[in-house]
Protein backbone atom coordinates (compact mmCIF):
# COMPACT_ATOMS: atom_id res chain seq x y z
CA UNK A 1 0.00 0.00 0.00
CA UNK A 2 1.33 3.42 -0.95
CA UNK A 3 0.78 6.50 1.14
CA UNK A 4 0.47 9.91 -0.49
CA UNK A 5 3.00 12.65 0.10
CA UNK A 6 1.16 15.29 2.04
CA UNK A 7 2.98 18.53 2.75
CA UNK A 8 1.35 20.58 5.46
CA UNK A 9 2.31 22.90 8.30
CA UNK A 10 -0.14 21.07 10.54
CA UNK A 11 1.24 18.35 12.88
CA UNK A 12 0.72 14.80 11.67
CA UNK A 13 -2.14 12.82 13.10
CA UNK A 14 -1.25 9.57 14.87
CA UNK A 15 -2.46 7.58 11.87
CA UNK A 16 -0.42 9.62 9.39
CA UNK A 17 2.65 9.39 11.62
CA UNK A 18 2.35 5.60 11.84
CA UNK A 19 1.99 5.43 8.06
CA UNK A 20 5.21 7.41 7.69
CA UNK A 21 7.05 5.09 10.07
CA UNK A 22 5.93 2.09 8.00
CA UNK A 23 6.81 3.85 4.77
CA UNK A 24 10.37 4.73 5.80
CA UNK A 25 11.09 1.56 7.75
CA UNK A 26 13.64 0.60 5.08
CA UNK A 27 16.21 2.95 6.65
CA UNK A 28 16.37 0.93 9.89
CA UNK A 29 18.43 -1.99 8.56
CA UNK A 30 21.13 0.14 6.85
CA UNK A 31 21.51 2.23 10.00
CA UNK A 32 22.04 -0.88 12.13
CA UNK A 33 24.58 -2.30 9.66
CA UNK A 34 26.39 1.02 9.55
CA UNK A 35 26.60 1.11 13.34
CA UNK A 36 28.01 -2.42 13.57
CA UNK A 37 30.55 -1.68 10.85
CA UNK A 38 31.78 1.47 12.60
CA UNK A 39 32.09 -0.28 15.95
CA UNK A 40 33.57 -3.63 15.02
CA UNK A 41 35.38 -3.30 11.71
CA UNK A 42 39.18 -3.60 11.87
CA UNK A 43 39.06 -5.29 15.28
CA UNK A 44 40.42 -8.70 16.14
CA UNK A 45 37.48 -9.84 18.24
CA UNK A 46 34.63 -7.91 16.62
CA UNK A 47 31.35 -8.28 18.50
CA UNK A 48 33.24 -10.36 21.07
CA UNK A 49 34.11 -7.09 22.79
CA UNK A 50 30.45 -6.78 23.82
CA UNK A 51 31.00 -9.89 25.93
CA UNK A 52 34.57 -9.40 27.15
CA UNK A 53 34.07 -5.96 28.70
CA UNK A 54 30.95 -6.91 30.76
CA UNK A 55 32.53 -10.19 31.92
CA UNK A 56 35.63 -8.40 33.19
CA UNK A 57 33.47 -5.78 34.91
CA UNK A 58 31.18 -8.38 36.50
CA UNK A 59 34.18 -10.42 37.70
CA UNK A 60 35.67 -7.35 39.40
CA UNK A 61 32.33 -6.42 40.99
CA UNK A 62 31.81 -9.98 42.21
CA UNK A 63 35.27 -10.24 43.73
CA UNK A 64 35.12 -6.82 45.34
CA UNK A 65 31.62 -7.03 46.82
CA UNK A 66 31.24 -10.80 47.12
CA UNK A 67 34.56 -11.69 48.71
CA UNK A 68 35.89 -8.48 50.23
CA UNK A 69 32.58 -7.01 51.47
CA UNK A 70 30.87 -10.43 51.68
CA UNK A 71 27.45 -9.36 50.43
CA UNK A 72 24.67 -11.41 52.11
CA UNK A 73 23.32 -13.41 49.16
CA UNK A 74 22.76 -17.18 49.32
CA UNK A 75 20.02 -18.04 46.81
CA UNK A 76 22.39 -18.49 43.84
CA UNK A 77 26.07 -17.98 42.95
CA UNK A 78 26.83 -14.35 43.65
CA UNK A 79 28.59 -13.84 40.32
CA UNK A 80 25.39 -14.98 38.57
CA UNK A 81 23.41 -12.48 40.63
CA UNK A 82 25.73 -9.67 39.54
CA UNK A 83 25.83 -10.85 35.91
CA UNK A 84 22.04 -10.82 35.59
CA UNK A 85 21.76 -7.36 37.14
CA UNK A 86 24.57 -5.99 35.02
CA UNK A 87 22.97 -7.33 31.83
CA UNK A 88 19.74 -5.44 32.58
CA UNK A 89 21.58 -2.28 33.62
CA UNK A 90 23.87 -2.42 30.58
CA UNK A 91 20.88 -2.79 28.26
CA UNK A 92 19.19 0.25 29.79
CA UNK A 93 22.38 2.29 30.01
CA UNK A 94 23.50 1.75 26.42
CA UNK A 95 20.07 2.32 24.88
CA UNK A 96 19.40 5.45 26.93
CA UNK A 97 22.84 7.02 26.45
CA UNK A 98 23.54 6.03 22.83
CA UNK A 99 20.01 6.58 21.56
CA UNK A 100 19.74 9.78 23.54
CA UNK A 101 22.31 11.47 21.28
CA UNK A 102 21.31 9.76 18.05
CA UNK A 103 19.68 12.89 16.61
CA UNK A 104 22.82 14.93 17.23
CA UNK A 105 25.01 12.25 15.65
CA UNK A 106 22.77 11.81 12.60
CA UNK A 107 22.14 15.41 11.65
CA UNK A 108 23.15 14.70 8.03
CA UNK A 109 20.43 12.07 7.65
CA UNK A 110 17.91 14.39 9.27
CA UNK A 111 18.73 17.12 6.76
CA UNK A 112 18.56 14.83 3.75
CA UNK A 113 15.62 12.52 4.50
CA UNK A 114 12.23 13.80 5.62
CA UNK A 115 11.42 10.69 7.62
CA UNK A 116 10.05 10.30 11.15
CA UNK A 117 13.02 10.89 13.43
CA UNK A 118 11.82 8.17 15.77
CA UNK A 119 13.12 5.64 13.22
CA UNK A 120 16.67 6.66 14.16
CA UNK A 121 15.89 5.71 17.75
CA UNK A 122 14.29 2.44 16.73
CA UNK A 123 17.41 1.56 14.72
CA UNK A 124 19.78 2.45 17.56
CA UNK A 125 17.69 0.60 20.15
CA UNK A 126 17.53 -2.51 17.95
CA UNK A 127 21.27 -2.37 17.29
CA UNK A 128 22.17 -2.10 20.98
CA UNK A 129 19.80 -4.95 21.84
CA UNK A 130 21.47 -7.16 19.21
CA UNK A 131 24.93 -6.25 20.52
CA UNK A 132 24.00 -7.54 23.96
CA UNK A 133 22.72 -10.90 22.72
CA UNK A 134 26.02 -12.67 23.62
CA UNK A 135 25.77 -11.39 27.19
CA UNK A 136 22.14 -12.55 27.39
CA UNK A 137 23.17 -16.02 26.16
CA UNK A 138 25.88 -16.10 28.86
CA UNK A 139 23.29 -15.33 31.55
CA UNK A 140 21.04 -18.10 30.23
CA UNK A 141 23.92 -20.58 30.15
CA UNK A 142 24.91 -19.72 33.72
CA UNK A 143 21.39 -20.08 35.06
CA UNK A 144 20.90 -23.35 33.19
CA UNK A 145 24.07 -24.80 34.74
CA UNK A 146 23.65 -23.55 38.30
CA UNK A 147 19.93 -22.86 38.83
CA UNK A 148 18.02 -24.88 36.29
CA UNK A 149 15.27 -23.65 33.99
CA UNK A 150 11.55 -23.56 34.84
CA UNK A 151 8.43 -22.35 33.06
CA UNK A 152 9.02 -18.91 34.54
CA UNK A 153 11.58 -18.35 31.81
CA UNK A 154 8.70 -17.97 29.36
CA UNK A 155 8.12 -14.56 30.96
CA UNK A 156 11.64 -13.40 30.12
CA UNK A 157 10.89 -12.05 26.61
CA UNK A 158 8.11 -9.86 28.05
CA UNK A 159 10.38 -8.65 30.85
CA UNK A 160 13.22 -7.74 28.46
CA UNK A 161 10.71 -6.10 26.10
CA UNK A 162 9.43 -3.98 29.00
CA UNK A 163 12.96 -2.93 29.90
CA UNK A 164 13.70 -2.04 26.27
CA UNK A 165 10.50 0.01 26.08
CA UNK A 166 11.46 1.97 29.19
CA UNK A 167 15.01 2.50 27.89
CA UNK A 168 13.64 3.59 24.52
CA UNK A 169 11.28 6.03 26.26
CA UNK A 170 14.12 7.60 28.24
CA UNK A 171 16.18 7.93 25.07
CA UNK A 172 13.32 9.72 23.29
CA UNK A 173 12.90 12.16 26.15
CA UNK A 174 16.63 12.75 26.44
CA UNK A 175 17.02 13.19 22.70
CA UNK A 176 14.24 15.77 22.47
CA UNK A 177 15.83 17.77 25.29
CA UNK A 178 19.45 17.31 24.16
CA UNK A 179 18.72 18.98 20.83
CA UNK A 180 17.74 22.13 22.73
CA UNK A 181 20.20 21.92 25.63
CA UNK A 182 23.46 20.24 24.60
CA UNK A 183 24.68 20.19 28.22
CA UNK A 184 22.59 17.04 28.69
CA UNK A 185 24.83 15.32 26.15
CA UNK A 186 27.71 15.66 28.64
CA UNK A 187 25.89 15.38 31.96
CA UNK A 188 23.64 12.38 31.35
CA UNK A 189 26.46 9.78 31.13
CA UNK A 190 27.62 11.01 34.55
CA UNK A 191 24.09 10.57 35.90
CA UNK A 192 24.09 7.02 34.55
CA UNK A 193 27.41 6.23 36.23
CA UNK A 194 25.91 7.31 39.54
CA UNK A 195 22.61 5.58 38.82
CA UNK A 196 24.04 2.07 39.07
CA UNK A 197 24.65 2.67 42.78
CA UNK A 198 20.93 3.32 43.27
CA UNK A 199 19.95 0.11 41.47
CA UNK A 200 20.29 -3.41 42.95
CA UNK A 201 22.83 -4.58 40.39
CA UNK A 202 25.52 -5.91 42.73
CA UNK A 203 23.89 -5.66 46.16
CA UNK A 204 20.73 -7.46 47.38
CA UNK A 205 17.68 -5.39 48.23
CA UNK A 206 17.52 -6.89 51.75
CA UNK A 207 20.46 -4.77 52.91
CA UNK A 208 18.27 -1.66 52.50
CA UNK A 209 16.08 -0.71 55.51
CA UNK A 210 12.43 -1.60 54.85
CA UNK A 211 11.21 1.99 55.04
CA UNK A 212 13.56 3.02 52.20
CA UNK A 213 13.21 0.05 49.84
CA UNK A 214 10.42 1.63 47.81
CA UNK A 215 12.80 4.43 46.79
CA UNK A 216 14.88 2.02 44.70
CA UNK A 217 11.82 1.16 42.63
CA UNK A 218 11.29 4.76 41.61
CA UNK A 219 13.91 3.67 39.09
CA UNK A 220 11.98 1.17 36.91
CA UNK A 221 15.20 -0.68 36.04
CA UNK A 222 15.10 -2.09 39.59
CA UNK A 223 11.70 -3.64 38.88
CA UNK A 224 12.88 -5.24 35.66
CA UNK A 225 16.05 -6.57 37.31
CA UNK A 226 13.92 -8.23 39.99
CA UNK A 227 11.59 -9.72 37.39
CA UNK A 228 14.49 -10.89 35.22
CA UNK A 229 16.21 -12.63 38.14
CA UNK A 230 12.92 -14.21 39.16
CA UNK A 231 12.36 -15.58 35.65
CA UNK A 232 15.71 -17.42 35.71
CA UNK A 233 15.53 -18.62 39.34
CA UNK A 234 18.30 -16.35 40.58
CA UNK A 235 15.92 -15.04 43.20
CA UNK A 236 12.71 -16.68 44.38
CA UNK A 237 10.71 -13.73 45.71
CA UNK A 238 9.63 -10.48 44.13
CA UNK A 239 9.55 -7.17 45.95
CA UNK A 240 6.03 -5.84 46.59
CA UNK A 241 7.26 -2.51 45.19
CA UNK A 242 7.92 -3.68 41.62
CA UNK A 243 4.57 -2.25 40.53
CA UNK A 244 5.98 1.26 41.13
CA UNK A 245 8.54 0.81 38.37
CA UNK A 246 5.98 -0.73 36.01
CA UNK A 247 3.59 2.18 36.44
CA UNK A 248 6.42 4.69 35.90
CA UNK A 249 7.42 2.81 32.73
CA UNK A 250 3.89 3.08 31.37
CA UNK A 251 3.67 6.80 32.11
CA UNK A 252 7.18 7.52 30.79
CA UNK A 253 6.44 5.80 27.50
CA UNK A 254 3.44 7.97 26.63
CA UNK A 255 4.92 11.19 28.02
CA UNK A 256 8.16 10.71 26.06
CA UNK A 257 6.26 9.95 22.84
CA UNK A 258 4.17 13.07 23.28
CA UNK A 259 7.15 15.34 23.98
CA UNK A 260 9.25 13.86 21.19
CA UNK A 261 6.40 14.25 18.70
CA UNK A 262 5.92 17.87 19.77
CA UNK A 263 9.62 18.66 19.31
CA UNK A 264 10.23 16.58 16.17
CA UNK A 265 9.04 19.11 13.62
CA UNK A 266 11.41 21.74 15.07
CA UNK A 267 14.50 19.54 15.42
CA UNK A 268 15.98 20.77 12.15
CA UNK A 269 15.94 24.36 13.51
CA UNK A 270 18.49 23.38 16.18
CA UNK A 271 20.88 21.52 13.87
Amino acid sequence: MKYPNIISSEPDTVRTYLHKIIRYRYIISPLIKKEFKLKFSQTWLGIGWTLITPVVTVTLYSFFFGYIFNMPWEESPYILYVLSGFFCWNLFNQIAVQSGITLVNNHEIIRKIACPKILLHIAKTTGVSLELLPLWVLVLAGTFLFQGITLKILMMPLIIAGLIIFSFSVSLLLSALTIIRRDLHHSFPLVMQLGIWFTPVFYPINIIPDRYKFLLYLNPVSSFIDLFRWSVNIQTQLSPYIYIGLVITFVTFFVSLYIFKQKEDHIIDYM
